[in-house]
């Protein structure tokens, strides 16, 4: 008895999808009204004027306040691995920032 319960759904799903793809043709652009003498416009993109190179050592700060004091102790020990938590939490910044 369910049988023409979904022999009708699969009507009214191919009927959509149907109608879906008649819709984006119509409304997609025609290829032949483009004028390809008319000049092509990019605007230019806005630069940022001031750009810090890294993070400043107030935030340095406020970061190894946070961390635990076995993995604070690693980092501040060796010059290589300050130099990289610094570089990684600058990546991290910019991740943030550009999101």
């Amino acid at each position: 008895m369910r049988l023409p319960l979904i022999i009708g759904a699969l009507f009214v799903g191919a009927g959509l999808i149907l109608l879906g793809a008649m819709g984006a043709r119509w409304l997609a652009p025609q290829s032949g009204h483009v004028n390809p003498e008319a000049p092509v416009v990019l605007e230019p993109i806005a630069q940022p004027t001031h750009r810090q190179p890294g993070i400043d050592l107030e935030t340095i700060r406020q970061l190894l306040a946070v961390i635990g004091a076995k993995q604070r102790s690693q980092i501040l020990d060796s010059g290589e691995n300050f130099a990289r938590f610094v570089e990684q939490e600058t990546a991290n910044q910019s991740i943030l920032a550009a999101a």
